[in-house]
């Protein structure tokens, strides 16, 4: 969530000039203005869980909320994430509503969002096909490691020490923007025999928000020369950072 929010912030107060954020802002008006303008005429609004932004679920409950900061009822942006998607999908016998003989798949949240849709975000409790769901989660593991990667890579690397000699022990810091426990610092070696083609994973410690720490084992550097450095979301087959580099100078 931080990643997405800093990347927002980022683009519309950082890069974005004056007139550019003059236009975002008219093209948000626009945008309630059509979803009010849409249902006002009966159109059937409908909310998906994996917006364009990513944050699946999360910015379900964004998108709740600008559509009643847009003028529609508390109601209809309920009802636009639950049962006008299961009729959207021609599911609707069997999902979307509480009604006898539909599928049990409960949200019981607190707070009353008819006066407060931000209280659909306050969830208690979650039933799934009748059974009640351990909000902890136990013995479940994400099988997306992580997501968006290209939102969390550091723009720009630092290695320190930038040199070491073949083959020998070396533990180096690396610094940049928007480091993450999930990150995996990466090496390849640029030109020689070994690993022209694939990067190898380092084993590598999350210090703080601006910094990993990684072990190269002396085999990963038995040649002298330069090796590139990068940073990768775990279980994220691409992409990777930008390079940094690592001198590797021959032993005495």
């Amino acid at each position: 969530m931080r990643a997405v929010t800093d990347n927002a912030y980022n683009k519309l107060f950082k890069r974005y000039s004056q007139k550019e954020l003059n236009q975002a802002k008219l093209g948000l008006e626009k945008s309630y203005e059509f979803i009010r303008r849409f249902v006002e005429a009966g159109g059937r609004l409908k909310e998906g869980s994996d917006p364009p932004r990513g944050m699946a679920a999360l910015l379900m409950h964004q998108a709740m909320a600008m559509d009643v900061e847009a003028g529609v009822p508390n109601m209809t942006s309920i009802v636009s994430a639950t049962l006008n998607v299961a009729k959207a999908f021609r599911m609707d016998k069997d999902l979307g509503s509480v009604e006898p003989g539909k599928i049990a798949d409960l949200s019981i949240v607190e707070g009353d969002p008819l006066r407060d849709i931000w209280a659909t975000t306050n969830v208690k409790l979650v039933v799934k096909d009748g059974v009640v769901i351990d909000p902890a989660f136990t013995g479940v593991r994400n099988p997306i490691p992580s997501f968006y990667a290209y939102q969390t890579h550091p723009a720009d690397l630092e290695v320190l020490p930038f040199s070491t000699l073949q083959s020998t022990p070396t533990i180096i810091r690396v610094k940049g923007e928007g480091m993450w426990p999930f990150h995996r610092v990466m090496l390849k070696r640029e030109f020689g025999s070994l690993f022209n083609f694939n990067s190898i994973e380092l084993p590598t410690k999350y210090v703080s928000k601006t910094e990993l720490e990684a072990e190269i084992a002396p085999e990963h550097i038995s040649e002298a020369g330069t090796y590139t450095i990068t940073v990768k979301a775990e279980g994220e087959i691409l992409p990777e950072s930008h390079r940094a580099h690592l001198i590797v100078g021959f032993r005495q």
